[in-house]
C-alpha cells in the first residue's frame, strides 16, 4: 500500500513544512497533520466565544419604568414565600403542598394498619389499652371516621405550621406529621407481634 499524502507544506514557498501524522483507516493510510486537531478546538472555542449573543451581557438598568401598572397587594391575603394566598377550600388547602401530602399519605397508610390489626386483635379476644380509643375500638367505620381525622388535623397544623410567621414553626413543620406516623406504627408493629402470637 502506498500512502496517499492529502496535505503537503510545497517546500519552496518561504512554508516550513509541517511534521505530518499517518492515519490508517478503511485500508488506506491518509497523512494529517499534528497541528490540526489543536487548531480545531480553539477554531470552536472561539467560535463558541463569538456566538454569544451581545445583549444577554447587558445588565437591565435599575431605574426603569414598569411596561404596565403594577397590581396593588390585598391587604386581606397576606403573601407567604412569594404566594399570594392559599389555594383550595379549607378542607383540601392542606394537601396542595407536595411534602404535606406525602406525609399525610404515610399517615394513612399506618393509621389503617393499626386500625385494622386492631379490629383483628379484638376479633381474636384482646382489648384496646388506650382508653381514650377504647370506645371507638369496637366499630369499624368510628375507626376509619377517626384515623381520617387525625391525618386530616395533623396535615393542617403541619400546613399552618409550614406557612407560619415564626422561623421556629417553620423549620418544625413536619413534628405533628410524624407523631402521627410513629404511634400507629408503634400500634401496628404491636398488633401485628401479638397476632402472630
Amino acid at each position: 500500500m502506498q500512502a496517499v499524502k492529502l496535505w503537503q507544506s510545497p517546500g519552496g514557498d518561504g512554508f516550513p513544512s509541517l511534521p505530518v501524522k499517518k492515519k490508517r483507516s478503511m485500508n488506506v493510510i491518509r497523512t494529517q497533520p499534528d497541528w490540526t486537531r489543536s487548531a480545531m478546538k480553539y477554531l470552536i472555542l472561539v467560535l463558541l466565544l463569538f456566538s454569544a449573543p451581545v445583549h444577554g451581557q447587558a445588565i437591565p438598568s435599575v431605574d426603569a419604568l414598569p411596561d404596565r401598572p403594577v397590581p396593588r397587594l390585598n391587604l386581606l391575603i397576606r403573601p407567604v414565600n412569594g404566594k399570594t394566598g392559599p389555594r383550595g377550600s379549607f378542607l383540601v388547602r392542606p394537601f396542595h403542598d407536595k411534602p404535606v401530602l406525602f406525609l399525610a399519605a404515610i399517615s394513612a397508610g399506618a393509621v389503617t394498619w393499626d386500625n385494622v390489626t386492631t379490629r383483628v386483635s379484638e376479633n381474636r379476644g384482646n382489648f384496646e389499652i388506650n382508653p381514650l380509643m377504647r370506645p371507638f375500638a369496637h366499630n369499624s367505620a368510628s375507626l376509619a371516621l377517626e384515623g381520617a381525622g387525625t391525618v386530616w388535623i395533623s396535615a393542617f397544623v403541619a400546613d399552618r405550621m409550614k406557612h407560619s410567621r415564626n422561623v421556629v414553626l417553620r423549620k418544625t413543620w413536619w413534628l405533628p406529621q410524624f407523631a402521627n406516623i410513629s404511634l400507629p406504627l408503634y400500634g401496628g408493629i404491636r398488633n401485628t407481634v401479638m397476632l402472630s402470637r
